[in-house]
């Protein structure tokens, strides 16, 4: 399994106790970020720029603990 299906299951599981209708379209946004392809839709490609933002704010200087507090994320 990789990071962004990781992170979408993990995000179903967190709200799907919650009324929150667009769960299948925020999970698409999460496993999106896999490919960083243009999307169709508009709240998708926000996303990605963030997500490739994160990355350039956390220059190969940073990648270390990056990488650290994404496993430190899905030990729990």
């Amino acid at each position: 399994m990789d990071n962004e299906l990781k992170s979408s299951l993990l995000f179903q599981k967190r709200i799907s106790k919650l009324s929150f209708p667009y769960i299948e379209e925020c999970r698409g946004a999460i496993e999106a970020t896999k490919k960083h392809k243009f999307s169709e839709d508009h709240d998708t490609n926000i996303l990605l720029d963030g997500d490739l933002f994160n990355f350039r704010k956390n220059a190969i200087s940073n990648t270390r603990d990056y990488a650290k507090n994404i496993r430190k994320e899905y030990q729990s």
